[in-house]
């Protein structure tokens, strides 16, 4: 499958620009593509198939290059029946020719067989030498539990996301990474450890793992296997699904008979709540017991961290406010007057931020979730599964892997419920904007309801964790700090992606900051 010789390269290469911009997983959407190169190359022979494996490095104007994943194949015409060619429609890149042969090339993750080898190569242990390196394929301790999965018919969810995802009938779980960062990725580090070395019950574990080791001995995951897990949801659906019931019959005529109160109809899902706070602090107390492994032993918080964590977050903050200041003649008229109050109140908001430098915190940095929130939770027979360790994709893989306070994940969860109410609310109001002043008072008390309730069940299950403080009143402020933290990070990001989400930090950080 010579397609990237000299006599194909160029327009096979063509091709793929196209192909990737319409692509999910392709993160330069918007940047014009330039060139794309050949990082790696190798062709996989196996007695199930023939595939060609490729690296390739995009370069697209404004950027630094990108690293993609792209195995490929053909299907010959000659041998392919109707009904394979449409399966492979989404797959596709292009018509080619070969030894006098037609055939359509496509993504080898659209082929059953590809995806199967794969996850068989993980149970094998198996070294692929690939371009100047190597495939390492491993699994961990589960693959035999699950190895006859493997014969499971193959689907791929209808929902695109930044990987690709494969599923052997409803056991197992392929992830398959497109664009690669140089690194140990933490979603295999994290799930191994959390798998084998500090088993955790209330995740997704982790059965193999394919990870390309260059020669200079750095590392690129490719795909992560794991075991499949039946849910009914995500928590974020579930929670804004609720909500938005709740309100419609807030806005409903009144009924015959008495309307259900808010304190009963929240009652099933408070009391999820309080789980997900103890099904947080029992990852924590995971990620905070000694092994023996350097990359996972909590190392105590240092008055230099304070100060670090502190300076930084103010000159953010600084930077944050100024960039708010200077758009604000582009926002409606209501949420102008909300950012003018905002900004009389940073005085506030750099004064609380400052007062962690001067704290006296006993308590360790360790590894935490690092992008937590109600997305990352599946709900399982009314209880919660914690998903995707990955971090926050536009960090560094390093950056990803860095000790911090595990209280960030509490902060980035609270978050999460002032965004799922505030959605709720424009849902149910979306012909009637005028009723969300009438609702308001509803979403915030339920917030805060929520709010104390995960932290009663998070205090109740984090005693003895070494990431939390001896003082619970150090932990208290904590929180607070990585809850502004975060909402002046949300502020930033709705600023440059979403302008019609920039209330929901707005007012969040009003409120914060007029409870000081």
């Amino acid at each position: 499958m010579a397609l990237f010789e000299r006599n194909h390269a160029e327009p096979i290469l063509d091709m793929l620009t196209p192909y990737l911009a319409d692509k999910r997983w392709f993160a330069a959407k918007g940047h014009h593509i330039e060139r794309i190169d050949i990082l790696e190359q190798g062709e996989w022979h196996t007695e199930t198939g023939h595939w060609l494996l490729t690296l390739i490095d995009v370069h697209c104007t404004d950027i630094p290059p990108q690293t993609y994943f792209l195995p490929l194949a053909i299907c010959r015409e000659d041998n392919a029946g109707e009904d394979k060619l449409k399966s492979l429609e989404s797959w596709s890149l292009a018509w080619v020719r070969e030894e006098e042969r037609g055939g359509l090339l496509y993504e080898a993750f659209g082929d059953d067989q590809f995806c199967r080898t794969l996850v068989r190569s993980m149970g094998q242990n198996v070294n692929l030498p690939f371009g100047e390196g190597q495939i390492e394929f491993r699994a961990s301790h589960l693959f035999g539990e699950l190895a006859d999965c493997v014969e499971e018919p193959v689907h791929h969810p209808a929902l695109e996301m930044s990987h690709t995802a494969v599923c052997f009938g409803n056991r197992l779980f392929l992830k398959g990474y497109r664009r690669l960062q140089t690194g140990t990725n933490p979603e295999v580090e994290v799930g191994r450890f959390l798998t084998e070395r500090s088993p955790c019950s209330h995740i997704v574990p982790v059965v193999g793992a394919a990870e390309f080791r260059r020669a200079d001995g750095q590392m690129l995951t490719l795909a992560l296997l794991q075991a499949y897990v039946e849910n009914q949801g995500i928590g974020w659906n579930f929670v804004v699904d609720h909500l938005e019931r709740f309100l419609t019959e807030q806005l409903a005529e009144p009924a015959p008979h008495a309307v259900e109160s808010p304190d009963s109809f929240h009652g099933f899902l408070l009391s999820l709540m309080d789980i997900l706070g103890r099904r947080t602090a029992e990852l924590h107390q995971a990620f905070g017991h000694s092994v023996g492994e350097v990359a996972f032993e909590p190392e105590p918080i240092t008055p230099e961290d304070l100060v670090t964590w502190s300076t930084r977050l103010h000159a953010d903050a600084v930077g944050i406010l100024d960039i708010l200041k200077n758009q604000g003649n582009d926002l409606p008229v209501e949420l102008r007057s909300a950012m003018d109050h905002l900004l009389t109140l940073r005085p506030i908001l750099l004064d609380h931020i400052s007062r962690l430098a001067t704290m006296d915190i006993v308590a360790a940095k360790m590894r935490y979730h690092g992008d937590y929130h109600l997305g990352q939770v599946l709900l399982v027979k009314n209880d919660f599964i914690i998903t995707d360790f990955e971090g926050e994709p536009l960090r560094s893989m390093e950056e990803r892997r860095q000790k911090h306070s595990p209280l960030r994940d509490v902060a980035g969860m609270l978050r999460s419920f002032s965004y799922a109410a505030t959605v709720a609310t424009n849902r149910v109001t979306t012909e009637r904007p005028a009723d969300r002043r009438r609702l308001g008072p509803m979403v915030q008390a339920w917030e805060q309801e929520a709010t104390e309730v995960f932290l009663k069940g998070y205090r109740a299950a984090i005693q003895g964790c070494p990431g939390w403080p001896v003082d619970p009143n150090a932990a208290e402020q904590l929180i607070q700090f990585f809850i502004i933290e975060k909402a002046l990070y949300e502020l930033r990001y709705e600023m440059a992606n979403r302008p019609d989400w920039l209330s929901i930090p707005i007012f969040s950080l009003i409120r914060k900051l007029e409870q000081q």
